[in-house]
């Protein structure tokens, strides 16, 4: 059984890379089909790779915990059959219906909406998988190769973006990484990809029903999954409806948009938790706090639940999310990978400041809107995440449009072009 299931798992990759290569939906004017299908087995390969690392260098890991639940969710197969149904497609954290008790009382992420998303994933896929761990992690880095890809092609069309912009989405180490494994953040890009390529669509007013059906089921795994993430992109999203619609100036929009939504987080309270969206903040930082996670834990300066004291704490959530790990704080083959990359988006940062008059007029405001969602994520980890070891993970989906986005920033640069 178990050399059976190895085998499955060499097939699943040779037919995923088969119809990634047949279908044209994955076809680029920029990037050949042989580079398209190196890009993808290096995603799968990742995946794998992902989960070898947690088994026998981390020695454990959530997603060992989302696939144990998941087992358990198969196993009502042979006895209750509609209770696997029940269990994968029903809502979770709610009463516990009399009939899934069992299952329920032995699972542990019940009643953690975002983490349960994983089980679900796994039960599914547990379905043709054969109880081999790595063929969920094969299939969890091909949904994460579809948002990537998806959020190539807004680049590629949108931005006429190079192929080093476009790489950049696939084989930045910390995208390639923490975007492949079996974890929320494969699901997160899958959701912003399926929401920005279709967002985009909508202005050219084809096929709008199948358009609204893929940005409504990127909404919803974004909200289930990491709802706050979701949030930060509401500005950049707002900002182009009405930049759009209204025909006023982008830079505009973006201001009406930043001033609607610091309004709603200040006095509107948040139905399932009954609190405003500034206070939600402060709580989720207590939840981080109260975890207490590792050796890589840092000091967070004290916030109140109000915009003056968030736009205060601001530079120091920046400088936790962009800059950090840096060199000093380097112990470890681990932290020294994660501190180069935060030297490089440093660098970009900092040289994108001198190239960005260059961008045209409709370059420039699709670059805002992607640093827009970037920066708003970034603050928002900043703010609530006390520990650098979640934060160099949580913030890989800010990063899957900040790298390239400052690297289309830097492009412009007339020695680059040439080099080019």
């Amino acid at each position: 059984m178990i050399t059976l299931s190895y085998f499955l798992l060499i097939s699943y990759v040779f037919i995923i890379a088969f119809i990634v290569g047949k279908l044209n939906f994955f076809k680029s004017k920029v990037i050949s089909k042989k580079v398209i299908i190196s890009l993808l087995l290096f995603k799968l390969f990742a995946g794998i790779f992902y989960i070898f690392i947690n088994k026998y260098y981390v020695n454990g890991g959530d997603i060992f915990m989302y696939f144990k639940d998941a087992n358990i969710i198969f196993e009502q197969l042979y006895s209750q059959p509609i209770n696997y149904f029940k269990l994968v497609f029903y809502p979770n954290n709610i009463e516990k219906p009399l009939e899934l008790k069992g299952p329920i009382y032995e699972m542990g992420f019940w009643q953690d909406t975002g983490s349960y998303m994983l089980v679900r994933f796994n039960a599914l896929v547990r379905l043709i998988s054969l109880n081999n761990i790595y063929i969920n992690g094969v299939f969890a880095a091909f949904f994460s190769f579809i948002g990537s890809f998806l959020i190539a092609k807004v680049f590629e069309k949108h931005l006429k973006a190079n192929k080093i912009v476009l790489y950049s989405i696939f084989i930045s180490p910390s995208l390639l990484f923490w975007t492949s494994g079996i974890h929320k953040e494969f699901i997160s890009v899958f959701a912003l990809g399926l929401i920005l390529y279709n967002f985009f669509k909508f202005f050219e007013k084809k096929k709008l029903a199948v358009h609204f059906f893929g940005f409504i089921i990127g909404v919803i795994l974004f909200f289930f999954t990491r709802n706050y993430m979701l949030l930060a992109l509401i500005p950049s999203l707002m900002s182009w409806v009405l930049y759009k619609t209204i025909k006023i100036k982008y830079k505009k929009a973006v201001y009406i948009s930043l001033v609607l939504l610091i309004a709603f987080m200040s006095y509107q309270k948040i139905p399932s938790y009954n609190k405003t969206g500034f206070e939600v903040v402060i709580e989720k930082r207590k939840q981080f706090e109260n975890l207490k996670q590792g050796n890589t834990s840092i000091e967070l300066d004290k916030i109140k639940p109000n915009f003056i004291s968030l736009m205060m704490n601001s530079p120091k959530a920046l400088f936790n999310t962009i800059m950090r790990p840096h060199f000093g704080e380097v112990e470890n083959i681990y932290l020294l990978l994660f501190s180069l990359e935060s030297f490089f988006i440093s660098i970009l940062l900092l040289v994108s400041i001198f190239y960005f008059p260059k961008l045209s007029f409709a370059e420039s405001n699709m670059i805002v809107f992607m640093l827009l969602y970037s920066f708003s994520l970034l603050l928002i980890i900043g703010w609530i995440v006390p520990n650098i070891g979640a934060i160099v993970r949580y913030r890989s989906i800010a990063l899957i449009l900040l790298i390239p986005s400052l690297i289309f920033i830097v492009s412009k640069n007339d020695f680059l072009k040439k080099f080019k």
